[in-house]
């Protein structure tokens, strides 16, 4: 039951007070007849609510509620009084007090309404302090604030990351004391687009905290509204100093890793360029069939032995720079003019798409070209083609009228070596992509041509150059 005392001055309310607020079993009612006796009784022991008249001998409701406010600044208090008048409302709201409610007409309906009030108040007490609970027991800082961005809480990881206290937000303390002076402009812009109702994700920012040390965070606000009014913003904020140094060292190893890759490489192609020259001079000093034979097995030995450290080129540089927009059409011309086309027609029936992919895209499409040219059979025309959004996704189309794919091979084509070349065209188109979430599979008619199917996210793709 919720515990709750009724301060009255009229003895016959207070009677009365009792027997309605108790009736429904909720609410367990302690009745005084005076502020002063209310003040003694609070100071023995504690309640969930207070109910109070407005008019009484020697402390009135509003200067009781006064006195309760300096050392219980969250129970729920109710003035209950048959005194209706619009500054006496407005005055008992100024000074703390959660509602308002009115004596007179219907007993039984008003203590009804008396008694809900007291419920919901204490119900919502009881989620702030769960509220307030859990905000302070999360390791990251959370902040709320104001629409004119002063601080208006902070929780406990905040209070020991910024070192700022409850007493400082009192002052007021502006969020944009929490950053350097370049990224407040940026908090600004946030906020506007913020509370225009935009989306947005996260940002990053130079913190501050209140001894002047900067360091890095990540930050995902939202807006926040009271019965449906906007009334602020919260924040989440994540120090991000340590993802910042692991990326950087992460970086610089593979900085100091390509460079070895890159000189090894080098060597290597210098020796196989010098094995192939002696294998060529090899030939022309004999005409023996079968050292012939054991000199051409090597050819083709120490060319596959090329093929992979080219591989390890190319495959080096998937993901090793951030994706980027770029325009499909564009870099489908592009593929288009580096393979050989003279045997070829091309129809491409897109424009205006733009695809967030990793920057060896135009790989992509060149790869899927050559595969039709070398594989495709009797190849005379390839089309590139989107198809309208489902479920989120946009699907990019690469057609060509050859032979197609074996239905038993369908799932294997993008398998690291299989095929009858190097084995790695297909399975680096499936790379690329997959940097960026976009998905490929084969569903062509054997007979008919293949037909390459790329699903495209809906946060990777847009129908204007992104700005």
């Amino acid at each position: 039951m919720i515990s709750t005392l009724y301060v009255d001055d009229d003895p016959h309310l207070l009677e009365l007070g009792k027997i309605f607020l108790e009736r429904s079993g909720y609410l367990s009612v302690d009745i005084v007849s005076s502020g002063q006796e209310a003040v003694q009784i609070l100071n023995k022991r504690s309640y969930e609510a207070i109910i109070s008249d407005y008019e009484m001998p020697h402390m009135d409701g509003i200067e009781l509620l006064q006195i309760i406010r300096t050392c219980l600044p969250d129970i729920p208090f109710i003035i209950f009084t048959g005194r209706g008048r619009e500054e006496i409302v407005i005055k008992a709201l100024n000074y703390g007090a959660d509602s308002y409610i009115q004596k007179g007409g219907n007993v039984t309906a008003q203590f009804a309404e008396l008694e809900n009030c007291v419920k919901k108040l204490v119900e919502r007490r009881k989620n702030a302090d769960r509220y307030q609970e859990l905000v302070n027991s999360l390791p990251k800082t959370i902040l709320e604030m104001d629409e004119q961005l002063h601080l208006t809480f902070i929780n406990k990881a905040g209070i020991e990351k910024f070192g700022y206290t409850i007493e400082d937000i009192s002052k007021p303390l502006s969020v944009l004391d929490l950053v350097t002076e370049p990224d407040q402009e940026k908090i600004l812009k946030y906020q506007n687009a913020v509370s225009r109702g935009e989306t947005l994700p996260p940002q990053e920012y130079a913190a501050r905290d209140k001894q002047g040390f900067i360091f890095p965070i990540k930050t995902y606000l939202s807006p926040i509204f009271v019965n449906t009014e906007f009334a602020g913003f919260r924040a989440v904020c994540i120090d991000i100093s340590e993802e910042k140094q692991a990326k950087k060292a992460l970086s610089q190893a593979n900085k100091r890793l390509n460079l070895m890759a890159r000189i090894t490489r080098h060597d290597i192609r210098n020796k196989i360029t010098a094995l192939l020259a002696y294998q060529y001079l090899s030939t022309e000093l004999t005409s023996d069939p079968v050292l012939l034979e054991y000199l051409n097995k090597q050819q083709q030995i120490t060319k596959s032995i090329e093929d992979h450290i080219e591989f390890t080129r190319f495959y080096q540089d998937i993901g090793a720079m951030n994706p980027i927009w770029q325009d499909v059409r564009g870099v489908i011309l592009s593929a288009i003019s580096e393979n050989d086309m003279r045997s070829l027609s091309y129809d491409i029936r897109i424009t205006n798409c733009w695809v967030n992919a990793d920057q060896l895209l135009q790989k992509v499409f060149y790869n899927l070209i050559e595969n039709s040219i070398r594989h495709g059979g009797t190849v005379t025309k390839i089309c590139f083609d989107m198809e309208l959004p489902c479920d989120d996704t946009v699907t990019l189309i690469y057609t060509d009228n050859g032979r197609g794919i074996s239905p038993d091979i369908k799932t294997k084509i993008f398998d690291e070596g299989f095929g009858n070349h190097t084995g790695f065209g297909l399975f680096l188109i499936r790379e690329i992509l997959s940097i960026t979430e976009i998905a490929i599979v084969e569903n062509g008619i054997s007979g008919e041509g293949a037909r390459f199917e790329m699903a495209i996210p809906r946060t990777r793709y847009r129908y204007s150059k992104p700005g």
